[in-house]
C-alpha cells in the first residue's frame, strides 16, 4: 500500500449548549406560592426575587414578636425608672436593703425579656425573608416547578438556574485523540448568519458509558450563544498543523510491542524492494484505520500479513492500492 497524507481535520459533533453549574433553589420554609416573578429563559441576577409565598401567617407572627418587644422595653423602662428612684433609700430606711435588690432583680429580668423578645422579632423575620426565593448567583431560568397557589414543601426544588461560564457537552469514542486545551468552534447551524463562537475543550470524562461506549467531553466558551440553554449546537475541532505529517494506514499493518508502541513494514523503493522494521506513533484511531507519525506521503507499506516477513527480507510486489 502506497501512503498519503491524511486529512488531520476531525469529525464534527452535535452537542448540548449550557453552563458550568445547574443550581437547583428552594425555599426554608414551606408554604403557598404567592407570586412567580420568572419565566424559563430568562436571565437573572444575584439576589433577585424569583417567586415569593403567602407570608400572612409569618407576618403575623412578626407582628406579634413586634408588639412582645414593644411591651418588654416599656417594662424594662419603667424598672429602670423604679431602681433609678430607690437609690439611696435603704441608707434612709426608706426601703429595706431586699427591697432595694428586689428591685435591681426585676430591671436585670426586664433587660433579659427585651433581649429575648428582640431574638424572637429577628426570627420571626427570618423567617419572613427566607420563604422568598432568590437566585443565588447570575445566571438563567432553566425550570419553574412552583405555580401561583401551589403548596410547596420546605427544601423541594422551586427553580433551577443554570449559572458560570457558557459550555457544551458532546460525546464522543475513546478512541478520538483529545486533550484539555484543544480548540474548538461551535455553532448554532451551519444555515445561521451567528458567528461560530470560540471553545476549549475543559474536561475530558475518563468513564465510558457502557451502554453507548460514549464518553463526556465538556468545552468552555468564550461567550454565550444567543440560543437558550439545552439548544444543541455543532463542535468543529481545529486542528494545529505544526508541520507535522501523519498518514493513515489500516489497523492491519501495525506491529504492537510490548512497551506499547507500534511498527510496521516499509518497503524500499529501490530496484531491490527489501523490508524495513520502522517504529511510528500512532495519534488516533478512526473506524478500521489508524492516523501515524512517521511515515512520508508515497512510501510503500505492507498492509496486512505483517507477522510472517523479517527485517531486510528480500520481497516482490504484487500490488499496490493507495491508502486513501
Amino acid at each position: 500500500m502506497r501512503v498519503e497524507e491524511a486529512d488531520q481535520n476531525t469529525p464534527s459533533f452535535i452537542g448540548v449548549y449550557g453552563t458550568r453549574r445547574t443550581v437547583p433553589l428552594a425555599s426554608a420554609q414551606s408554604g403557598r406560592v404567592a407570586a412567580v416573578s420568572v419565566s424559563v429563559g430568562e436571565h437573572v441576577h444575584k439576589g433577585q426575587i424569583l417567586v415569593t409565598f403567602d407570608k400572612t401567617a409569618v407576618l403575623e407572627s412578626v407582628s406579634q414578636a413586634q408588639g412582645e418587644l414593644d411591651v418588654a422595653h416599656a417594662e424594662a423602662a419603667q424598672s429602670a425608672s423604679l431602681l433609678h428612684r430607690s437609690r439611696g433609700l435603704d441608707t434612709t430606711g426608706g426601703l429595706s436593703t431586699a427591697e432595694i435588690e428586689q428591685r435591681r432583680f426585676s430591671d436585670k429580668s426586664s433587660l433579659g425579656k427585651v433581649r429575648s423578645s428582640l431574638a424572637s422579632l429577628h426570627q420571626a423575620e427570618i423567617q419572613a425573608a427566607e420563604m422568598d426565593v432568590r437566585a443565588s448567583e447570575d445566571g438563567v431560568i432553566t425550570y419553574i416547578a412552583a405555580t401561583p397557589g401551589s403548596i410547596i414543601t420546605a427544601g423541594n426544588e422551586v427553580v433551577r438556574l443554570n449559572a458560570g461560564e457558557p459550555e457544551i457537552r458532546i460525546q464522543t469514542l475513546p478512541s478520538l485523540n483529545l486533550h484539555n486545551g484543544d480548540k474548538a468552534e461551535v455553532a448554532i447551524s451551519t444555515e445561521s448568519n451567528v458567528a461560530a463562537v470560540p471553545a476549549v475543550v475543559r474536561e475530558i470524562d475518563s468513564a465510558v458509558d457502557k451502554t453507548s461506549q460514549l464518553r463526556d467531553v465538556q468545552l468552555t466558551l468564550s461567550e454565550p450563544l444567543p440560543v437558550p440553554v439545552n439548544t444543541l449546537a455543532k463542535v468543529s475541532f481545529l486542528r494545529s498543523r505544526s508541520g507535522r505529517i501523519l498518514t493513515r494506514v489500516p489497523l492491519t499493518a501495525l506491529v504492537p510491542d510490548k512497551d506499547g508502541a507500534a511498527h510496521l513494514w516499509v518497503l524500499s523503493n529501490h530496484e531491490e524492494t527489501r523490508t524495513a522494521f520502522r517504529r511510528i506513533t500512532v495519534m488516533e484511531l478512526r473506524g478500521a484505520d489508524a492516523l501515524v507519525e512517521g511515515l512520508q506521503p508515497g512510501e510503500i507499506i505492507v498492509a496486512s500479513g505483517p507477522d510472517t516477513l523479517q527485517t531486510d527480507q528480500k520481497v516482490k510486489i504484487a500490488a499496490i492500492r493507495n491508502s486513501l
